[in-house]
């Protein structure tokens, strides 16, 4: 699946939000691989296009929720900064008041 992934890079690089998807989805199959570190490259790949084409505020927090639970369950001596990745989705969570996500957060927290 990442040979297609890399495809839809390829594909999609004059569409923002098509990145945005594809670095995600290849993120998660790194994930399934154990290979932590590629699955956090591309969540931050996909953060920082949202951020520079000013996502939606909640699309940006669920990337930064992906961040945090990489670095709470794959990198277990990175707490602090998956606590920081939490609390910034957090922030965002309860500022568009989307309750549930906001539970989300802090059961991830605690």
């Amino acid at each position: 699946s990442l040979a297609y992934y890399a495809l839809a890079s390829e594909e999609s690089r004059n569409c923002p939000l098509l990145m945005v998807r594809t670095y995600k989805y290849q993120s998660f199959t790194y994930l399934d691989m154990y290979a932590t570190s590629e699955a956090l490259k591309y969540q931050i790949k996909a953060l920082e296009i949202q951020q520079a084409i000013y996502d939606s505020q909640d699309q940006i927090a669920d990337t930064l929720f992906n961040i945090g639970v990489i670095y709470r369950t794959q990198l277990r001596s990175k707490t602090d900064l998956s606590l920081d990745y939490f609390k910034r989705a957090l922030n965002i969570y309860e500022e568009l008041q989307k309750n549930e996500d906001v539970i989300r957060c802090y059961h991830a927290m605690g």
